[in-house]
């Protein structure tokens, strides 16, 4: 009982002025007409099986969407920037123009940035890089893995067996609580 009071003091706390705990390992609220994307991968231990997963949420911590995808056989990298493209797909495709797109992978966050070599950068890398041309305004940046918890469990929802997306347009029962914990 007084973990709950404690939960609920400190998650409406956190509403009122729209902004959980900041560091390094904090998910942070993007600013008022913003949205914020958060990506993750999931590589099997022993294979090369990839999935990666996202979520999207507004300014309030309102959970938009999220997803999960098996992508198959790629390096770590691969999948973390297949997460980054799928997520801004979605938000895309769902009429947002002002994102900002948390992974905790620096590696594919300067990638993306153009911060990284262009030779040996794969394609996938350069395209979102390019696609930050389009009537949008994209930031990118990089957030600690405890930060990040939501996408990663998102990511491992993944079906090792199946291709398609799953989108979550609730977040699922099966992390619930870990969500209700990060809010």
């Amino acid at each position: 009982m007084v973990m709950q009071q404690a939960l609920t003091k400190e998650r409406s706390a956190a509403r009122s002025d729209a902004r959980l705990p900041t560091g390094t390992s904090w998910w942070d609220p993007p600013c008022l007409g913003w949205i914020k994307l958060n990506t993750d991968e999931a590589v099997g231990s022993g294979s090369s099986k990839a999935s990666c997963g996202g979520v999207i949420r507004d300014h309030n911590s309102v959970w938009i969407l999220g997803f999960s995808k098996f992508i198959g056989m790629c390096s770590t990298l691969e999948a973390e920037l297949w997460g980054i493209y799928i997520d801004m797909s979605l938000a895309y495709d769902l009429g947002y123009r002002c994102l900002e797109v948390e992974s905790d992978s620096l590696d594919a966050i300067n990638l993306v940035k153009g911060l990284s070599a262009k030779q040996n950068c794969p394609t996938l890398a350069l395209y979102i890089h390019e696609s930050c041309n389009q009537s949008w305004e994209v930031r990118f940046s990089h957030i600690q893995r405890e930060g990040n918890e939501v996408a990663d469990h998102l990511a491992k929802l993944a079906h090792m067996d199946n291709f398609d997306l799953v989108a979550f347009p609730q977040p699922p029962r099966k992390f619930i609580f870990c969500w209700l914990m990060l809010v």
